[in-house]
Parts: C-alpha cells; structure tokens; sequence
C-alpha cells in the first residue's frame, strides 16, 4: 500500500484529508476526525537548513565581533601613576596658605577668625583680620613681599616691634588703591613653622591681593637691574671701540 503521508513529508506537500480516502495509509485514519482536520506536512530542504545555519553563524560572528569592540576600548584607556609636588593651596575661614612652592605667588585674603592665635592686646580697636601661611617647604622663608589692593587713599604703615615679630625691617608705600609692602631681615619663618600677617584698621573683606617669599628687596632689583644695564652699555662700548680700532 503507497505511504502518502511519508511522500508528502519527503516533498514538502500540504494536502487536506477528508473522509473518501480509501487505500491511503495515513495516521490517524480516515474517519470523521481526519475529515474534520486540516493536516500539514512540511520537511525542510536542505537550502534551507543550510540558509537557517549561515544566519546563525552571522548572528554569532556579530555578537563576538561587538564584544570584541567593547574589550579593545576598555582595554584603550590609559592609567598613569606619577608623583608631583604639591601646589600652594589657600582657603577662607579661616584664611589660611599652605606653602609648598617658594617661587610660586599665592593670593591674600584676611578674615577675623584667622586671628584666634593673636593676643587681643596686639589688635587695636576697629575691624581686623589675619592670614596665616604655613612654610610647607624644605626652606627657610626669609623675605615676604606683599601687592594689595585696599580703600583708596589710606595711611598705610608695616611695624615689625610687636613681640615675636618674624621680620625685623620692612618697607610700604601706596598710591591710591595700591599698596606694596616689604618684610625682610629678622629669624624669618623656618620650614614646617607658620606665621600671621594681621591687618588692622579696614574690612578684612575690602583688601585682596598677592604675595610671595624670598624674593629681593624692591630697591636691590633696581639697584641691580641698573647695574646690569651699566655693565651693558660699558661692555657694548669696549666691543664698539675694538671694531673701530681693528677698521683702522
């Protein structure tokens, strides 16, 4: 008896079986439940197993491919690891410099709470207000140069006979709202010491400004300034002399 289930399996055959099907072995029977069905047989070709398995593969490929990608650019970024010397670093409330680097400038800002290690009777009467800077360094702080910009017009004087004054000489001197001082000489400010610059007699709020150690006195960097534009001039003669003397 012909097995028309299988050659339709095997051919990829859809086909409707009702009750007249006499001689057809099929499963389940014929009979009124076959008859009431709509029955599909479907084997896949080969192509297109071939065809389902290539997608597959192209699915595959793409999600290494991606993570591939991510991995490479995660593996891309960069870490250093490097040693440096610290900045001068300022701050407010109290106003307060820690200085690592000498030959860098910081800015000046005074306010009332830095003063809590002045004795009250070194603070005369009237608004104040204190910076204090910490010698961070490996050296001696020897010279305080400090630029500021205050009220117009003001009477400005720098004493250094309060006990335990850093510096023992100091120059200042203002024109309108600019003001230069200078402090100098003394035991100066050791490494790892601190020292106060008190303000007295204007809001600690008007006065802002910049400061730097170590450096010359005003007066010797125009001193020396000039004597090295003397020694200019006098060495350009002497090679302006010799040229003349060799034309002849």
């Amino acid at each position: 008896m012909l097995d028309f289930a299988s050659y339709y399996l095997a051919n990829n055959v859809q086909v409707r079986f009702t009750k007249q099907c006499p001689g057809i072995n099929v499963s389940p029977p014929c009979g009124e439940r076959a008859g009431e069905s709509f029955w599909r047989f479907k084997a896949p070709l080969r192509s297109s197993l071939e065809d389902m398995e290539m997608k597959h593969l192209f699915r595959v490929l793409f999600c290494l491919a991606l993570f591939c990608g991510v991995a490479s650019h995660a593996r891309g970024q960069n870490f250093h690891v490097q040693v440096l010397d610290p900045t001068n670093m300022c701050s407010l409330n109290p106003a307060l410099c820690t200085i690592a680097d000498p030959t860098a400038n910081f800015p000046v800002a005074f306010d009332t709470a830095a003063c809590a290690q002045v004795p009250p009777a070194d603070i005369p009467a009237g608004p104040f207000g204190c910076l204090v800077v910490v010698n961070d360094s490996t050296v001696k702080f020897t010279t305080l140069s400090l630029g500021l910009t205050a009220p117009s017009d003001l009477n400005i004087d720098c004493p250094t006979n309060l006990p335990g004054s850093v510096f023992a000489d100091s120059s200042c001197s203002g024109s309108g709202d600019t003001y230069s001082v200078f402090f100098s000489g003394g035991a100066g400010l050791p490494s790892t010491a601190e020292m106060i610059i008190l303000e007295t007699g204007v809001d600690p709020d008007s006065v802002t400004g910049t400061a730097a150690v170590n450096t010359p006195e005003p007066d010797s960097v125009l001193l020396m300034a000039t004597g090295t534009m003397m020694a200019g001039l006098y060495l350009s003669r002497r090679q302006l002399a010799a040229a003349f003397g060799k034309a002849k």
